[in-house]
């Protein structure tokens, strides 16, 4: 119909998100979006929709404070996300665009394979429940641990999958089995069933995909802690290795798992006796003691939190959101 196209998913609930809405930085931190406002000026948005569009890389939700619910969406690519309207949470699957914007590029947003638009394809995953969530897991919590597992493949998740966290709207066979049975009643819509229409019962923590030893490599002598996440381990020189691991939460996302965790690299890898281990910057590229910060004279008065960096007889610590580089010797 020679007419741009931009399909977007929208759910819409009768949650009093208050104008706030939240979209992930780089799928670590949250952080706080509110509709219609900039945090350094007074914003006057001539396009409203695009002004309220921010990037989505792993998540964007809402949360009504009064009720202590909350929906998220989680993603498995880069998108593009809003909140238009209190309750409502958006996300653009696709654009297409036959004519140029006038913006200074000359050209339109038309990309083709073989004479045909492209074809857009990914998963979204809903989580809906009390914010404190259950089994003593915060909902935000259980987000990360699902998009962690997703992220590194032991998930076989169908194409659509709904996870409803309230305990007043599931039954419950054993600890955390969770039953899509009932609705919660904040959150209108029905049920949401996979492609193959078949109804998901699956809880974040607990589900695992069996693999097959002869294509399975184990690594680690034991399960690492639920908030931490191996990033990198991968052969450095003949006798070391190259470790990188992550803590997944944030402050106070979760009362037990958005604490600092210490873990001991020698009893973790397998069929490895570790003799040293040294740290060094993110990247890899240099000893974290060889290495020398600059220092920013700056007029915001806010302190950066201290996170560990001792090393105690091949003990580590990870605090919220921390990121550790090792090379690990044998």
């Amino acid at each position: 119909d020679n007419v741009g196209k931009e399909p977007i998913t929208r759910f819409t609930t009768n949650l009093e998100s208050e104008e706030l809405f939240y979209t992930d930085s780089n799928g670590r931190e949250l952080l706080e979006r509110r509709r219609d406002y900039r945090p350094t000026w007074t914003a006057n948005l001539t396009e409203p929709v695009s002004g309220n569009y921010y990037p989505v890389t792993s998540k964007i939700l809402i949360r009504d404070q009064n009720k202590g619910l909350e929906l998220a969406v989680l993603n498995d690519r880069s998108q593009g996300g809003s909140s238009m309207k209190d309750g409502q949470v958006e996300i653009m699957v696709h654009r297409r665009l036959l004519s140029d914007d006038a913006k200074g590029v000359g050209e339109a947003l038309n990309e083709t394979a073989y004479g045909e638009g492209l074809i857009a394809r990914g998963r979204h995953f809903v989580f809906a429940g009390e914010i404190a969530g259950s089994d003593n897991v915060s909902l935000a919590a259980q987000e990360r641990l699902l998009a962690s597992e997703d992220t590194s493949g032991s998930l076989d998740l169908y194409q659509w999958r709904i996870l409803w966290a309230n305990k007043e709207c599931r039954q419950e066979t054993g600890i955390g089995k969770v039953e899509l049975e009932d609705v919660n009643p904040h959150l209108r819509g029905g049920r949401v069933e996979n492609h193959l229409g078949k109804k998901t019962s699956v809880h974040p923590i607990e589900t695992r995909t069996s693999i097959s030893p002869s294509s399975a490599f184990v690594g680690l002598t034991s399960s690492l802690p639920e908030n931490v996440q191996v990033l990198t381990l991968e052969r450095w020189t003949d006798n070391s290795l190259l470790l990188r691991l992550e803590h997944i939460l944030e402050n106070d996302e979760d009362r037990v798992l958005s604490q600092d965790v210490s873990i001991n690299i020698q009893d973790l890898l397998f069929s490895l006796k570790v003799n040293s281990l040294r740290e060094t910057t993110l990247d890899g590229n240099q000893w974290l003691s060889d290495t020398d910060r600059l220092t920013w004279t700056s007029t915001d008065t806010r302190q950066r939190s201290e996170v560990s960096r001792d090393i105690q007889d091949f003990s580590i610590t990870l605090s919220p959101m921390q990121i550790r580089t090792f090379v690990v010797g044998y």
